[in-house]
């Protein structure tokens, strides 16, 4: 005889698949910004950042130096839209700066 799943406990298995894919998603995504900011500054300074999260479509990066948080600030919009053009259009609408 075979044994049936409830309904509830399909769509728990969904769920838990799609949030680990998310979880991926946002790891490559923190991985990405790492290429792209290295590709515009020496390996030091980048080096010196922090891609710490991605939640509710916000990048939150973290530097002790507060110099470099100021410059990225500036090239904002660029890189959101260089995550947006790779993993899809408004997947990342801010990035949040940290100094710390």
């Amino acid at each position: 005889m075979k044994d049936f799943k409830t309904l509830g406990s399909i769509i728990f298995d969904g769920n838990k698949k799609r949030a680990l894919g998310m979880q991926v998603e946002a790891a490559m995504v923190l991985e990405y910004f790492k290429e792209l900011v290295g590709g515009i500054f020496p390996i030091e300074l980048v080096r010196q950042l922090k891609p710490v999260s991605v939640s509710d479509k916000i990048l939150r990066v973290k530097s002790s130096n507060s110099q470099l948080l100021a410059e990225l600030r500036f090239q904002e919009k660029n890189l959101i839209e260089s995550i947006n053009d790779k993993f899809g259009t408004d997947y990342i609408n801010k990035i949040q700066f940290i100094l710390g």
